[in-house]
């Protein structure tokens, strides 16, 4: 089997105990630095490893080892923008199985106390997208996930150009870890964060 398991936002109090029990019948583990130092205590010290980077090399290393118990750790949700799109296209889905972990988007709501279903969810992760459209045709507002170039201060500014009134910032970041932080301000404010973010969550929420 290839067990494409969701590491989840981060700490390990957060990854599901289907995964850890998947982790402890796998001959293989495949993930990314970082991912596979966090789930080192998790790990059979006979356990192979595999760290992640060109797509094509890991798709040959798997036919290769395709009669093993193969597990691949992904960042939190399996099923958005996830290493298991690359899966389904390369591999029978009778080989696939799925542990999806809670997203950042999930755990971010459940810190506020509120829930996400009227939000827009958007990535921005290496692409560009009309935020201010995507803005306008949402209910509550929208959930992003950023990245250096498109950080919250920039798309701040980008909201303020646009004339966007009635909003209220939220930017989580290093989600779950000790360092975690937990930002809220209104729009109008943007200027006192014109900083560097860590790893992050941004909400942008209409004031209704």
């Amino acid at each position: 089997m290839i067990n494409v398991i969701g590491l989840g936002v981060g700490n390990l109090d957060y990854f599901s105990e289907a995964g850890k029990k998947l982790l402890k019948t796998s001959e293989i583990i495949i993930g990314g630095k970082r991912q596979l130092e966090d789930i080192e205590i998790l790990l059979n010290s006979n356990i192979e490893k595999y760290y992640l980077s060109k797509l094509d090399d890991m798709k040959m290393y798997i036919d290769k080892n395709i009669n093993k118990e193969v597990s691949i750790i992904v960042s939190g949700d399996t099923g958005y923008y996830s290493l298991l799109s690359f899966i389904k296209k390369n591999f029978s889905e009778n080989l696939i199985r799925v542990i999806p972990g809670i997203s950042s988007f999930q755990y971010l709501f459940g810190k506020l106390c509120d829930t996400w279903e009227d939000y827009s969810l958007c990535s921005l992760h290496g692409r560009d997208l009309d935020i201010i459209e995507i803005l306008k045709n949402s209910k509550k507002g929208v959930i992003l996930l950023t990245d250096k170039k498109n950080n919250p201060y920039i798309i701040g500014k980008k909201l303020l150009e646009n004339k966007i009134e009635n909003i209220e910032i939220i930017v989580g970041e290093n989600l779950s870890y000790d360092d975690e932080k937990i930002s809220r301000f209104f729009l109008s404010d943007i200027e006192k964060y014109n900083r560097e973010f860590s790893i992050n969550v941004m909400v942008i929420k209409k004031c209704i």
